[in-house]
C-alpha cells in the first residue's frame, strides 16, 4: 500500500506528540516504545522506521517542547521587565502547570530522569536551557551582562523548582503557598528591583 506524500513525517510528529504527553505523565523510564506507538495507533515495530532509539525520541520530545514554549515565554515583542515577568510567572508558576504536567515544561517532570539518558539528551537540554536564559536575559534587561545572565539562570531554577516542589506537595495548602511565594520572589529578578 502506498501512503500519501508526507505520511511518514506526519506519523513521526504524532509519535513525538504522544511521547511528550506520556513522558510528562508517567516518566521516561515508565513509558515504553509500545505505549507510545499504541497511543498513535501504530505498531511498536514501526517505531524504528522513525527513530534510531528511545533516547533519540526523548531528545526530539525535549527539543519540541522547548520550541513550542519559547514563543509563549517571549510574549509580545514590546513586553519587557516587570510587566512581562509578572505575566510569565503567573503562567509558569501556576496551579494549572502544577496540575497538568502532560502539557507543561518538560524540565519540571523529566529533570530527575534526564541524567539516565545523558549521552543523547543532555546536550539538547543544555542548548535549550541556554536559549531560554537568552530570552529571559533580553526581556529582563534588554542587553547581555554577567548580572543579567545570573538572574536569568537563577530565574529558570526558581520557576522549574517551584512547579516541581509544588507537585510533590499537591493536595496541601503548602503547595499553593509554594507557588505564591516563588512568584513573589521571582518578581524581584527584574532590573528595577535588582538595582534598588
Amino acid at each position: 500500500m502506498r501512503y500519501p506524500q508526507g505520511h511518514k513525517q506526519q506519523s513521526r510528529e504524532r509519535i513525538i506528540e504522544a511521547a511528550a504527553r506520556l513522558f510528562r505523565e508517567r516518566g521516561v523510564a515508565s513509558t515504553g516504545v509500545d505505549a507510545v506507538m499504541s497511543a498513535v495507533g501504530l505498531t511498536a515495530g514501526g517505531f524504528y522506521a522513525h527513530f534510531k532509539s528511545k533516547q533519540v525520541l526523548v531528545g526530539e520530545v525535549v527539543r519540541k517542547a522547548f520550541a513550542d514554549s519559547r514563543p509563549h515565554l517571549r510574549g509580545e515583542e514590546e513586553e519587557r521587565g516587570r510587566v512581562w515577568l509578572q505575566k510569565v510567572l503567573r503562567s509558569y508558576i501556576s496551579r494549572s502547570h502544577r496540575d497538568h504536567p502532560e502539557t507543561g515544561c518538560p524540565l519540571t517532570t523529566l529533570l530527575t530522569e534526564l541524567p539516565h539518558v545523558h549521552d543523547t539528551v543532555q546536550p539538547i537540554v543544555v542548548q535549550e536551557v541556554s536559549a531560554y536564559a537568552d530570552v529571559l536575559e533580553e526581556k529582563l534587561d534588554g542587553q547581555p551582562s554577567p548580572t543579567a545572565r545570573q538572574r536569568a539562570l537563577a530565574l529558570i531554577a526558581l520557576m522549574v523548582g517551584a512547579v516541581a516542589v509544588s507537585r510533590a506537595l499537591a493536595g496541601s495548602a503548602l503547595s499553593d503557598e509554594m507557588l505564591s511565594a516563588c512568584r513573589a520572589v521571582g518578581l524581584s529578578f527584574t532590573e528595577e528591583d535588582s538595582h534598588a
